[in-house]
């Protein structure tokens, strides 16, 4: 049915229009739809802030100067800092893996199957990783990364597309709701359309169904309408008094505003010149000399390079001979602390996008050990919460469509060696008060049974792994002098003991009750571990006997 028949329809009392996979009915006002909407789930009664402010299609983002926004990123104090951030976000690996409590391999076809839409997301030969760095700089730059999602006439996925954050509006009733909006809207494709048909579509059905609205550059009429499933709209800095995040740049814009102004004069001063030094006064001079003047300092001290630019040759001495006197009255980059000001201010952008100096490869101040903290501090307050949004966005709105039975997720590797050594060294310290098991219930693993545990000590003993055979020839020599070595210490503790008790009974104050000292009581796993660790030292030491 096209927008012709449902304008014709829409005069009657019973009309009614499919959009998407719902059912609409466009005879009732917009508040009893709303009210069916969220029936089901509740009722929303909070409002939005400057709800009472209806805008036609899509609420404005008020907040942020989108044009200038987009200049300013491209400056080199913003830019330089994104691109660090985006080069990190696109080198990481990733995989879909499968999720807690599913079989890898049972999974290993529709894995390799959700792998091969990722690696080409779409018909225009895009990598994943371009998509990420569209993404990522909207999100860095506007809180504004969108993709839409591309469905075949079956309703399939098929493919992902980046998105201009800055064109997209999104439309929620005046709570804030968008569970009332449609999850597809209808491409329009009826020709010959009149205007008030249109009109009528937007007003009566899009204005109240469609989830976002994309307005172009062109100018054109009307804007583009979405359904809440057909984009993916991701935000890092979230707010409650608005629907939008908010963006860095326009928390930055003053400072990156100050740092661009500060370069500006530093190149007009090389090439424009029009920041005099001083002033020259000529005694007793009339106009045509002053003129005259003028013209022969610019002809000595001014030149054209290969850009184009007039500059200063300050090595040129002008000569008159004419009594003459210069009095300068600007301030030098030394008493306007200039490049002082201008690193306090590159610090303010570090600062608000989360990264360190350091891995702007500011390293004059550093050393190994604040260069490694500085990459943790990176990662942690830059990388980390960008990787955990896109990967949460992937899954609820990618992958539980890729797969329904949620059997499989979107992963990045972020692996660090660093971190997990630091975890082993806190797991080797704790293993004097916590057991095996305990260790290992902190970081999300599974228990040792009894068995695993037996395992795990005959394979330190000499068995358990690979081959018998082998493992006796391996361990048998050291078996041998292991066993050695303790005949010869239980000698000469049976030594050492009845030294002790001959010191004892000549001095019997000095005897001490061992059974009344507080003993420590190990666990089965600490002694299992106890085992094995004195054994391992008896062995290497006798090694080197």
């Amino acid at each position: 049915m096209g927008i012709r028949d449902l304008f014709n329809l829409s005069k009657k009392a019973d009309a009614t229009i499919v959009s998407g996979q719902e059912k609409i009915d466009v005879s009732e006002s917009p508040e009893q739809s709303a009210d069916m909407a969220t029936g089901e789930r509740g009722y929303v009664k909070r409002f939005i802030p400057y709800f009472i402010y209806r805008p036609p299609f899509g609420y404005p983002r008020r907040d942020i100067d989108l044009v200038n926004v987009r200049k300013l990123a491209k400056t080199p104090f913003v830019f330089s800092v994104i691109k660090t951030v985006l080069d990190e976000l696109c080198a990481l690996e990733w995989d879909i893996v499968a999720t807690e409590g599913n079989d890898e391999e049972s999974l290993k076809e529709k894995k390799k199957e959700i792998k091969a839409f990722f690696y080409n997301p779409n018909d225009n030969n895009e990598s994943f990783r371009e998509l990420l760095r569209g993404l990522g700089r909207d999100i860095l730059e506007l809180d504004a990364g969108v993709l839409e999602k591309v469905y075949n006439r079956g309703g399939e996925l098929t493919q992902l597309f980046t998105v201009d954050g800055a064109t997209i509006l999104k439309n929620p009733d005046e709570h804030g709701y968008m569970g009332n909006r449609v999850d597809y809207v209808p491409v329009i494709t009826d020709e010959g359309l009149t205007q008030d048909q249109i009109k009528w579509y937007y007003s009566s059905v899009l204005k109240e169904q469609a989830a976002y609205f994309q307005y172009n550059w062109t100018g054109g009429i009307w804007p583009v309408p979405f359904g809440k499933k057909e984009l993916i709209y991701i935000s890092s800095n979230t707010q409650s008094d608005s629907i939008y995040g908010s963006s860095p740049i326009m928390i930055l814009y003053n400072v990156i505003l100050t740092l661009m102004y500060a370069t500006q004069v530093n190149l007009d001063s090389y090439v424009g010149n029009n920041l005099p030094t001083g002033m020259l006064s000529i005694i007793n001079a009339n106009k045509e000399q002053i003129k005259s003047t003028r013209e022969y300092f610019n002809q000595l001290i001014m030149q054209t390079d290969e850009f184009g630019n007039n500059r200063k040759k300050f090595f040129n001495i002008p000569i008159t001979s004419t009594d003459a006197k210069y009095t300068p009255f600007t301030i030098n980059a030394k008493e306007m602390q200039m490049l002082e000001q201008q690193k306090w201010y590159q610090q303010l952008v570090y600062k608000v996008y989360g990264v360190t100096p350091d891995e702007m490869g500011e390293t004059s101040d550093s050393n190994r050990s604040t260069a490694n903290e500085q990459s943790r501090i990176f990662k942690r307050k830059a990388l980390k919460p960008l990787l955990n949004l896109i990967e949460y966005n992937f899954n609820t709105r990618v992958m539980w469509e890729l797969d329904p039975s949620k059997s499989l997720e979107f992963k990045f590797n972020s692996y660090d060696i660093e971190e997990e050594f630091r975890k082993a060294e806190l797991n080797e310290k704790l293993l004097s008060t916590w057991s095996v098991n305990e260790i290992r219930k902190k970081d999300n693993q599974e228990p040792l049974d009894d068995e695993k545990f037996d395992t795990l000590n005959s394979a330190a003993f000499g068995g358990g792994f690979g081959n018998e055979d082998e493992d006796s020839n391996q361990f048998g020599d050291a078996n041998k002098m292991n066993t050695d070595a303790n005949k010869t210490d239980m000698q000469n503790n049976k030594d050492s003991k009845d030294e002790d008790d001959k010191s004892a009974s000549a001095n019997p104050k000095k005897v001490v009750d061992k059974k009344a000292l507080p003993v420590k009581k190990l666990t089965d796993s600490e002694k299992a571990l106890q085992k094995m660790y004195d054994s391992l030292e008896k062995t290497i030491i006798n090694s080197f006997d």
